[in-house]
């Protein structure tokens, strides 16, 4: 098996689970930068360090919640909880495939 069959399969995979992926300029594959989004996005409420501070604690969200719970609640926090005060990813600007690299990211998070 070719190399390049190998990642083409591997990209065709990922993109069939629902894995963030796109083709880079160099024709790799890359993927959102977790940690920036958040420091952009979340850093501002959970904390620089996901310790919390307005929002809650996100230091070991995977242990408590799954990817697609994730993947909800930051596409429309309040369709867990009515009064949430965290902004909706549409608010934030946040791409789908960026909002399924964080819900990936937080549920490893154990």
């Amino acid at each position: 098996m070719s190399k390049r069959y190998v990642g083409v399969l591997s990209v065709a995979i990922a993109a069939a689970i629902g894995l963030p992926v796109w083709a880079s300029a160099k024709g790799g594959v890359k993927h959102p930068d977790v940690k920036a989004l958040y420091a952009k996005n979340c850093a501002g409420c959970h904390g620089a360090k996901m310790q919390g501070g307005v929002g809650p604690a996100l230091t070991r969200e995977g242990k408590k919640r799954t990817y697609t719970w994730l993947v909800v609640e930051l596409k429309n926090p309040k369709s867990h909880k009515k009064n949430s005060m965290m902004p909706t990813a549409a608010a934030e600007h946040l791409s789908v495939a960026n909002v399924k690299a964080m819900a990936a990211y937080l549920s490893k998070l154990k």
